[in-house]
């Protein structure tokens, strides 16, 4: 699609507009609007390079630009008391309101809430819109049967909670009095969580792979227990003397990290494929696509487990627990805020203990 009609669908019940200026090197956005009846412009310093064929980049920059329109907005609702009394509980745009709060906190959970409630909207209205008052307890319970179709249980758990968030956030400033999902829960679940053991390891190394790279940094996160966040975005700048530093994507806590000899290994040879890029992985794929191509791996090495990204962080803290590493260094290690996290690991492992026992042929 081109930006003409691009913007002619984002625009749409919008009083702040997102318009296009021509320019030598592709199109300028910029936002138009009316205040105290006087036009306003308000240009955004972002380019579109190709308006006729929008490329992934130029409306990766479009969304940025319709982020800060709906932002836009929603200040503009407040000091507009007019338009306050009017739309605060009827007219305002929830779809807006919760792009803004996940960009806000800029946490993949709360992101992907956000994208899940515009999808569950489309899919249901066929609207890139919802209006505060069409948010009612059946909404609720529709969006919940949604989630749990569609996701993995904590997943589903923890978007339902957040959607929970959006709508109390929503209380405080005024655009709804109650929250219809009070009460409203998806109950946990004990997952299934796999580990590999060190044969099944050292199997899935030996595999030749044209996908080298996902392998590397899969192995990776067994040696270590990064989440594939944390491993994505991992900087050959960020090791100094066996150690890493850096911050986790998901908790935002600054962490250091004594690197092991496998761990240094998998680096030295990355940083021999990688040929100057400072990424030691640069996993430009979908976690879908990645968690594919291990898969794929796995399959080849042997390993009947159905594995993703994240048993490498089983792994690593299932390695430590059995090698007698106490639960509060492990727990550090992982980043945990909580130890109760933690103690699943502990859990699994005497569960997988009490398999090996009734494994013991009768010998009387």
């Amino acid at each position: 699609m081109d930006l003409s009609k691009q913007l002619i669908l984002l625009n749409t019940t919008k009083r702040i507009k997102i318009r296009a200026k021509k320019i030598k090197t592709g199109s300028s956005l910029y936002l138009d609007y009316s205040k105290n009846y006087e036009r306003q412009r308000l240009f955004l310093k972002f380019k579109i390079q190709n308006p006729q064929q929008m490329t992934s980049s130029d409306r990766s920059i479009l969304y940025q630009a319709e982020i800060i329109r709906d932002n836009k907005e929603i200040e503009y609702f407040k000091s507009d008391i007019n338009f306050v009394f009017e739309n605060k509980a009827s007219k305002a745009d929830f779809i807006a309101y919760v792009k803004v709060l996940s960009s806000k906190k800029n946490q993949p959970a709360y992101i992907g809430c956000a994208k899940h409630i515009q999808i569950f909207v489309a899919n249901k209205s066929n609207s890139k819109t919802l209006q505060f008052n069409m948010i009612d307890r059946n909404f609720c319970l529709k969006f919940k049967e949604h989630l749990q179709k569609n996701l993995a249980v904590s997943t589903a758990r923890t978007y339902i909670i957040i959607f929970k968030a959006f709508l109390n956030n929503a209380i405080e400033n005024g655009f709804i009095k109650t929250n219809p999902c009070q009460g409203i829960i998806i109950p946990h679940q004990d997952t299934k969580r796999e580990f590999l053991t060190e044969n099944e390891i050292k199997a899935y190394s030996s595999v030749n792979t044209k996908d080298r790279k996902v392998q590397n940094a899969f192995l990776f996160s067994c040696c270590t227990g990064l989440r594939s966040s944390d491993v994505k975005k991992l900087t050959f700048s960020e090791i100094k003397e066996d150690f890493l530093y850096f911050r986790q994507v998901k908790t935002k806590g600054v962490e250091r990290m004594k690197l092991s000899t496998d761990a240094l290994k998998i680096l030295t040879e990355q940083k021999d494929l990688n040929h100057g890029n400072d990424l030691v992985f640069d996993l430009m794929e979908s976690r879908a696509t990645i968690n594919g191509k291990i898969r794929a791996i796995a399959k080849e090495a042997g390993i009947t487990k159905h594995i993703s990204f994240h048993v490498g962080r089983h792994t690593f803290a299932t390695w430590l627990i059995t090698r007698g590493v106490d639960i509060y260094t492990v727990s550090k290690l992982l980043g945990h805020r909580d130890i109760a996290t933690t103690q699943i690991y502990a859990k699994l492992v005497d569960k997988k203990k009490d398999e090996y026992v009734d494994k013991i042929p009768s010998l009387l």
